[in-house]
């Protein structure tokens, strides 16, 4: 009945360590990750991450008892681990969600003035880089339970951290790397960046 719950903690992982390198990645020197070096691609795998997120939301959401109250577990933010990783993950959640129709839609959102588009997609990413790992760190803080000594443990932070970073590089290096070899172009480098 838990099984929800790790399928919601996977993937809110894989999403966030995915976005983080699609939208840092042009940052530090990756050029293969850049949004026009492969736009299609880009947006294609900006929209599968969100709606895996959306479908992890949702069996997160289902679990609960009464899943019609979602809503209450908003109301103990400044007590609950629970409630700050619902909020944190509502915020990246949206995030991407912004970032994602901005940077997919853009050629569509062309009437709106000059330099908003790319402003409105830089304020969303860089929002979202913070607020997913807030949001996986208070995740970890749910298991860090003084009755289960073998989950108080900071070694519950970096199993969520190094599941992020290995899953969503898998996410990312895999349909960059096939498109890479498809078109016979070297896919050493992002290889590098992902296996790091």
């Amino acid at each position: 009945r838990e099984d929800p719950l790790v399928v919601f903690t996977l993937v809110s992982q894989l999403v966030v360590g995915a976005f983080l390198l699609l939208f840092l990645g042009e940052k530090l020197g990756l050029a293969a990750l850049a949004p026009a070096a492969q736009p299609v691609l880009h947006a294609t795998l900006l929209i599968a991450l969100l709606g895996f997120e959306t479908l992890a939301l949702v069996l997160s959401t289902l679990h609960l008892g009464r899943p019609h109250r979602f809503y209450r577990a908003f109301n103990n933010l400044k007590y609950s681990p629970v409630s700050r990783e619902v909020a944190a993950i509502a915020v990246f959640y949206n995030l991407l969600g912004g970032y994602t129709l901005f940077t997919a839609l853009a050629d569509v959102l062309g009437w709106l003035p000059a330099g908003w588009v790319e402003s409105l997609a830089a304020l969303c990413g860089w929002g979202a880089v913070v607020a997913g790992p807030a949001a996986l760190y208070f995740m970890s803080r749910i298991y860090r339970i003084a009755a289960r000594p073998f989950w108080n443990h900071w070694q519950v932070l970096t199993s969520f951290y190094g599941s992020m970073m290995a899953l969503g590089a898998l996410a990312v290096a895999v349909p960059y790397g096939w498109a890479a070899f498809v078109a016979g172009e070297s896919v050493t480098g992002l290889m590098q960046v992902a296996g790091v």
